[in-house]
């Protein structure tokens, strides 16, 4: 049922809270709060896509790391693409349109959680697009943790590096690292030891960090699901050096020693496989290099503290930084982050078939607000570079605020009522019954 309000004179200031108590505590239909409309200002069209990125001239990385995690992604890929290490097209326009021009933008608020937006356009590049990228590890790190539910296995990490200097050129390990490990898992030693401890499934994935002393220094993480329930560690690790050292000199990189090339380890927590990739400790779920090492995310928070604070103290100078990061989305270009092996894929194929069969018998009754943005308003927004940030301030505070906040970029306030709607559904904790309001912004 839509609710609108009665006409009240509104002031600019205080937009959000009365518009939106006015239009919850009436039922009269067919009239709309008269307030103000002012003339967009010159602001709201050329205002730089950073220009909320409010903080003091002495930002410093745990500063950034403070904020909203969802919100510094976004800020990050804003960064990246002001500084023209991002170029592509489609990364640059990620989350900035509706997947099509009938479609509103659906900014879903849940209770307990961050917002979903449904709707709009994403470049899922894992590699280039902090945005995508975060979204894509939250559900592998599902899938993971599916996985080992089901399977019940016993699990170990086991951990391939390769020796390197500052001379060796990230393509070049890059590339022999993974025709390296093509080859192991024909090589008869692998094939023996998945017999002999009953390999059941794999996954694995690449992690890289830069060092001012050695340069790029990448190695590759296998995560193992095991059904023997006696795994030698110490066999398992000598056997795979040898075939893993065989391996690295037949493609012309450096005689790997006992110190560094193969490491394995039980691993008791699934989930933190996926948290090797990432920004730093004072995330959920990310981490930075080792000693003198940087992740690439750390690198990107550099370009970020740059973009806020020229004074900024980074790991290296930004000339550098974009020229790292840059070498890196050349080196990752069309490859995989995960590489699934033995039953894998089979085993997540039931936990998801499971799981659907799951949804079509419970009814889903969702406790959340969601707020609705027409497509061409949306557009208009993300080039303003104020779109994300009404998501961010929609996560953190109140729909009231949000549209305080925008009343205050945007100035005609009139744009904002044809363009902007709210539904909220409300979850009857007694009767398990669905009551919707809405809350109707646009004729």
């Amino acid at each position: 049922m839509d609710n609108v309000a009665q006409s009240a004179p509104i002031l600019q200031d205080n937009f959000g809270e009365v518009f939106y108590t006015s239009i919850k505590s009436t039922k009269n239909q067919g009239e709309y709060p008269e307030i103000p409309v002012t003339p967009l200002g010159v602001a709201g069209i050329s205002a730089s896509t950073l220009d909320s990125i409010v903080l003091s001239s002495n930002t410093t990385r745990d500063k950034l790391l403070l904020q909203n995690k969802y919100k510094l992604n976004r800020q990050l890929k804003d960064a990246l693409c002001v500084n023209g290490v991002v170029t592509k097209k489609v990364v640059r326009n990620c989350l900035k349109s509706s997947i099509s021009k009938e479609a509103e933008v659906e900014i879903h608020l849940p209770k307990n959680g961050a917002a979903i937006i449904k709707n709009v356009m994403t470049c899922k590049n894992f590699w280039q697009c902090p945005v995508c990228r975060t979204n894509m590890l939250k559900q592998k790190r599902k899938n993971i943790q599916s996985v080992v539910n089901k399977s019940k296995t016993q699990n170990l990490m086991v951990t391939l590096t390769l020796r390197h200097s500052r001379e060796d050129s990230l393509e070049k390990l890059v590339d022999g690292l993974q025709k390296a490990s093509s080859d192991m898992w024909r090589d008869r030693v692998w094939q023996k030891l998945k017999k002999q401890y009953k390999f059941d499934w794999h996954i694995r994935n690449l992690e890289i960090t830069w060092g001012v002393r050695n340069g790029w220094h990448i190695h590759m993480h296998i995560l193992i699901g095991s059904l023997s329930k006696e795994l030698d560690i110490g066999d398992i690790e000598e056997k795979l050096f040898q075939v893993w050292n065989r391996l690295v000199l037949k493609y012309k990189m450096k005689q790997l020693d006992r110190q560094a090339g193969v490491n394995a380890i039980l691993a008791e927590n699934a989930s933190a496989y996926l948290a090797k990739w990432n920004y730093s400790n004072e995330m959920a779920g990310q981490k930075s290099g080792r000693g003198d090492n940087v992740s690439i995310g750390d690198l990107e928070v550099d370009v970020l503290g740059y973009t806020i604070n020229p004074e900024y103290k980074g790991y290296t100078s930004l000339e550098q930084t974009r020229y790292l990061l840059k070498e890196y989305h050349e080196g990752f270009e069309n490859r995989r982050f995960l590489y699934p092996g033995g039953r894998y894929n089979e085993i997540l194929k039931e936990v998801e078939e499971a799981q659907e069969l799951k949804d079509e018998d419970e009814e889903v009754i969702e406790d959340t607000t969601v707020v609705f943005v027409k497509s061409n308003f949306w557009m208009k927004l993300s080039y303003a570079g104020y779109s994300m940030d009404f998501v961010s301030i929609l996560e953190t505070r109140s729909i009231p605020s949000a549209l305080d906040w925008l009343s205050s970029k945007w100035k005609n306030t009139g744009e904002i009522l044809d363009n902007v709607r709210v539904v909220e559904h409300i979850k009857d904790s007694v009767n398990a019954t669905e009551s919707v309001s809405a809350t109707a912004l646009s004729g």
